[in-house]
């Protein structure tokens, strides 16, 4: 039985701040995953069963590819540890490992077309990238050149190059710069809409799920993800959309990234986060319920706020004055329950760092709030991390009780 060893580990730094939903091998481009073209070029190999090496955030990956059936593969999953090398886990899967087998990275792209895919040619530009395979008078041969740099950037000496995926705009240039021939091959979404008088000029690629109404304007070339809608009025130029996302109407895109309610212009290097969810916002998530919890959050910010001007000081440890933060919870700058503290020195280098900075700022600490202010900085991070939940309305209740506890407690 012929096997593979797939890498698809990377934490993708490098593409915040998408790589908090995303990791690299999860990137569509050409309407599928580039992990998914690496397991296809696998399974027109000949290999029948790929170990592939993930890292902390992969349920996305494992739901997506479960066991691999789909690929005519037999999937074996198996989670890296922090800055583990490929020879570690060479190690680690033992004698499970046959004696020849194929070592290769996941996340980067490797393009396909069907003329590669019916023949035995494997020598298309970038399928033998980051590729090593291994035979039974080789088992010494070191895995290091597959890995990836500390910095995001590769290896050492690597000529960069835009399918490696190491920055937004590359990711941006691959997934609307296919050529005719990739893009006429491309199939449309299992159950998408899109009817083709929508596009003025150019061309588009639809995900499962998705849907543009009648009336939007779509000029250049559009990668649209998997359970997205797209309204009427929009107009979108060389945009890609990611999965689960809402574009309203009278929305204006060009050369940008979006995900969910954040828009990233990749040719200014500009982010912005939009907070009318009729404009863009998750399509996984209620418009009208977010309102209505951004609204609640406002009077209870005003009503906290209004308590502090009549003497209540409850036992919150900040470097900025509460009735400051407050006033900022009630203008919609901040959340009104999130991370307060600064991180602590040394914590970029910590597994949980890049969880406790997708904490929304907050007027009010939820570790506080539960554990008191007498923590180090490192023990309230991670208590930040532990406590952080979905917004909802329970959520919400519980820890606006705790506050008021702690302002008659404090008074």
């Amino acid at each position: 039985m012929k096997q593979a060893l797939v890498f698809s580990d990377r934490n993708g730094a490098e593409l915040e701040p998408i790589n908090s939903r995303y990791s690299p091998a999860m990137l569509s481009i050409g309407g599928r995953p580039v992990l998914e073209n690496t397991l296809i070029l696998c399974q027109q190999l000949g290999i029948e069963e790929v170990w592939l090496v993930t890292g902390a955030n992969d349920e996305g990956i494992r739901e997506y590819f479960e066991s691999g059936a789909r690929w005519s593969l037999n999937i074996l999953y198996i989670r890296s540890r922090r800055r583990e090398c490929p020879d570690s886990v060479r190690r680690r899967i033992g004698s499970r490992l046959a004696a020849n087998f194929i070592a290769l990275r996941g996340d980067i792209y490797r393009p396909l077309n069907r003329e590669h895919l019916s023949s035995d040619n494997t020598e298309l530009p970038g399928t033998k990238r980051f590729w090593i395979e291994m035979t039974a008078g080789e088992q010494e041969q070191s895995l290091a050149p597959l890995t990836w740099s500390e910095d995001g950037q590769s290896l050492p000496g690597e000529p960069k190059s835009p399918d490696l995926l190491c920055t937004l705009a590359a990711y941006h240039q691959l997934a609307i710069g296919l050529d005719k021939e990739q893009l006429r091959q491309s199939q449309p979404g299992a159950l998408s809409q899109l009817h083709h008088s929508l596009i003025e000029s150019g061309n588009a690629i639809i995900g499962d799920f998705s849907e543009v109404e009648n009336g939007c304007r779509m000029t250049g070339t559009n990668a649209i993800g998997r359970h997205c809608l797209i309204s009427r009025g929009a107009c979108l130029h060389n945009t890609v959309i990611l999965d689960d996302t809402f574009i309203g109407p009278g929305m204006s895109l060009e050369n940008c990234i979006v995900d969910r309610n954040r828009i990233i212009r990749v040719d200014l290097g500009v982010t912005l986060n939009v907070d009318d969810p009729f404009f863009a916002s998750s399509c996984t998530e209620s418009p009208f319920r977010d309102l209505v919890f951004k609204a609640l959050e406002r009077v209870l910010a005003g009503s906290f706020l209004m308590a502090l001007c009549v003497g209540f000081r409850p036992r919150q440890p900040s470097p900025v004055p509460l009735r400051s933060l407050l006033a900022k919870a009630v203008r919609g700058e901040i959340s009104l329950f999130g991370k307060l503290n600064s991180p602590p020195e040394g914590s970029e280098e910590m597994p949980w760092h890049s969880a406790w900075r997708a904490i929304p700022e907050g007027a009010i600490s939820r570790s506080s709030l539960v554990y008191g202010m007498d923590r180090d900085a490192t023990l309230t991070a991670v208590a930040e991390v532990e406590l952080d939940q979905p917004r909802s309305l329970a959520s919400l209740i519980r820890y606006t009780g705790l506050y008021l506890r702690a302002c008659f407690w404090a008074g």
